[in-house]
């Protein structure tokens, strides 16, 4: 049978969390499978490599979605009848 007991010792690495606006909260907030990190914006922390991930893909996701709804905006802008 396998050895299936946990250590404590994860993989961390840096992540750089950009500073947010004005009226944003300092910290992003980050909860995966009920493990909870509040990482401060403008700075570089380190973390688990799956908290590094799931902050990249949601800034990715973001960015999508930034340019996608930019491009139904600016569709909604364009004449159909030409």
């Amino acid at each position: 049978m396998a050895n299936t007991a946990k250590t404590n010792t994860e993989e961390r690495v840096d992540v750089y969390v950009p500073r947010g606006g004005a009226h944003e909260d300092p910290n992003l907030y980050v909860c995966i499978n009920g493990k909870e990190f509040l990482i401060p914006k403008g700075k570089t922390s380190n973390v688990p490599v799956y908290v590094k991930e799931t902050i990249e893909t949601y800034y990715r996701t973001q960015t999508y979605q930034e340019k996608h709804s930019q491009a139904l905006i600016d569709k909604t802008h364009t004449p159909t009848n030409m």
